[in-house]
């Protein structure tokens, strides 16, 4: 969050693990582009695709990464 805070960025998580994202998160991000970061593995891909639909209903943009 630190590094986000450097850029002039926000940063923040959803509760829990993978699977967890409520749609009622996304009211936060509305009009706000959006960067999903993704974890490396097949339930972190997986969580990010569902996460980057439900916020591309609100986000002025999402874009979806995938660090090493």
């Amino acid at each position: 969050m630190e590094t986000a805070r450097a850029l002039n960025s926000v940063a923040t998580t959803n509760c829990s693990d993978a699977g967890k994202w409520r749609s009622e998160y996304s009211d936060a991000l509305l009009g706000k582009h959006v960067t999903v970061v993704a974890e490396a593995d097949d339930g972190g891909r997986r969580h990010t695709q569902e996460v980057a639909s439900f916020v591309d209903l609100d986000a002025a943009s999402v874009k979806v990464i995938e660090l090493p």
